[in-house]
């Protein structure tokens, strides 16, 4: 194994989530009147985790056991289901930031830009896209696959949050999700009342953009100062105990997909508060490397809007900083051992797993067709 793909494998820090959140699973099983004690032991989650108000728990573990609760109360739609009864309590003060905010626009940017004190390892980003606004939501730890609860019952609570501004006759314009279609989507219908895309890059919550100024009738100035006082000083401790190269590998992730194409080093640098060489030298000390870092996160990048995706492939190397088509088709015979175009298609080498079908996505940053919405 060569030198950059060594770093581009090594592991990275365990990622957390506030122990509230997994509270929320726990009550929805003792509702339904099961048991959660033999979920937590077979998931290692130790009761003390759970005590602290500012505890945490792996975040791996929280959307395993979500995945088993659902298979336990025998509820496809487990999520959804406890995404009704969330408050903004269940987000810690990251919730309560948003529910003291004094408007809608101000509330999603606080949550985007807050969500790592609540849930490491995650994108989340409110952009605007011509008369749209864009929220989207993504786990970006790749060792966490099987996530269709989580992702469920974030968008849901996050839709559900939303309509504690603007009213509960509130919808979005559209919902995205990364996995594949479930086999009923009625309460999905039920619960967000737009179309609905799957096996999409990222989850998505498409609203008005006028909607981002609806004012918060619950709007607290001082309480909204209070807790975004307190959630800096969480996201100061979090920033303080990650490592630099997970810092450098946000960057880079979410500067993605561009049309600008990828961060430079010196852009990153700067993003981390250092020079070029003073973040090249830390780097190294961490056995990383920032070339290391970007081919990882293209490479994550280009599998999931090939395999997920009907983006063209000239386009796709565009938004991963490859104005050369030839040079991301040898990029992808590096990463994958096949072509961009056989790996779209569900050709892989032996022993990976076998591609899913690209389905049309909705185009968010370009102005392209819109595929049919999932009945």
């Amino acid at each position: 194994m060569s030198g950059a793909e060594a770093e581009t494998t090594m592991a990275t820090a365990e990622p957390m989530v506030l122990s509230s959140l997994m509270h929320h699973v726990i009550d929805g099983l003792k509702a339904r009147q099961i048991d959660p004690s033999p979920l937590l032991r077979r998931h290692d989650i130790p009761p003390e985790w759970l005590m602290n108000p500012y505890g945490e728990v792996p975040l791996r573990k929280y959307v395993e056991l979500l995945e088993e609760a659902a298979e336990v109360a025998e509820a496809p739609d487990f999520g959804l289901s406890l995404a009704r009864g969330a408050s903004p309590f269940n987000l810690g003060p990251v919730g309560l930031l948003f529910a003291s905010s004094p408007d809608l626009g101000r509330a999603l940017h606080g949550l985007a830009l807050h969500v790592g004190v609540l849930q490491e390892r995650t994108t989340c980003e409110l952009v605007p896209a011509g008369e749209a606004a864009v929220f989207r939501y993504r786990i970006e730890d790749e060792r966490v696959r099987n996530r269709r609860q989580e992702a469920e019952y974030t968008m849901a609570v996050t839709c559900q949050l939303i309509r504690a501004i603007a009213g509960p006759a509130w919808v979005p314009e559209e919902v995205h999700f990364e996995h594949p279609t479930p086999a009923a989507t009625q309460a999905h219908t039920a619960m967000f009342g737009a179309p609905l895309y799957f096996d999409q890059p990222m989850n998505v919550l498409l609203l008005r953009r006028q909607d981002l100024g609806l004012r918060n009738p619950q709007t607290d100035e001082r309480m909204a100062s209070f807790f975004l006082h307190h959630v800096s000083l969480m996201r100061r401790h979090h920033s303080n105990r990650r490592s630099l190269s997970d810092q450098v590998r946000a960057i880079v992730r979410n500067h993605l997909p561009s049309t600008e194409g990828i961060v430079r080093v010196g852009e990153a640098a700067k993003a981390a508060g250092l020079s070029a060489r003073s973040m090249q030298r830390a780097l190294q000390r961490e056995n990383a490397g920032f070339r290391a870092i970007k081919d990882g996160e293209r490479r994550t990048l280009a599998e999931r809007y090939l395999r997920h995706t009907s983006t063209p492939i000239t386009e796709v190397a565009l938004m991963l900083g490859y104005a050369d088509p030839a040079c991301f088709t040898r990029a992808c015979r590096r990463w994958f051992g096949v072509s961009p175009r056989d790996l779209r298609r569900g050709k892989t080498r032996p022993g990976d797993e076998a591609g899913s079908a690209a389905l049309p996505a909705r185009r968010l940053e370009t102005e392209a067709s819109r595929p049919s919405p999932s009945a």
